[in-house]
């Protein structure tokens, strides 16, 4: 798969951009992250800006599938840690033909976009970026 590291933490920077901005619709991440933080999982097509470009990224038309599943709560309501699945079929390959794409991570998130303050430590998103060979 075409540098799978690098397009999850692509994915990942996006997902948390977009979720703090507040810009989801019906089937951005934020929207299947809050299904999943009240009935304990779910699972969307995503749709608008998220799709669209990630599309351009992975030059697949393919449906992008988006699931989140809680895997423990925080004390602060409406918050949980989620393990959360993207996957789309038909991904070329750089070798020719096309495969499906999977990433898989966890994430810390509120139904308002927002992070849990239980355990927040502003300095991570740095020291992820720093480790992945970025600015300092």
């Amino acid at each position: 798969m075409p540098h799978t590291k690098h397009i999850a933490a692509r994915l990942a920077a996006a997902l948390m951009v977009l979720g703090a901005a507040g810009q989801a619709a019906a089937e951005e991440p934020l929207a299947v992250f809050t299904r999943a933080i009240g009935e304990g999982q779910s699972r969307g097509e995503l749709t608008g800006v998220m799709s669209d470009k990630w599309k351009s990224v992975t030059r697949s038309d393919q449906p992008i599938v988006l699931s989140a599943k809680v895997i423990s709560r925080f004390k602060q309501a409406g918050c949980a840690r989620l393990d959360v699945t993207m996957s789309q079929d038909g991904v070329p390959l750089r070798s020719g033909g096309t495969a499906p794409f999977k990433s898989n991570w966890q994430l810390n998130v509120c139904t308002d976009g927002t992070a849990p303050e239980e355990g927040r430590d502003p300095t991570a998103f740095s020291r992820a970026i720093e480790a992945m060979g970025g600015r300092k």
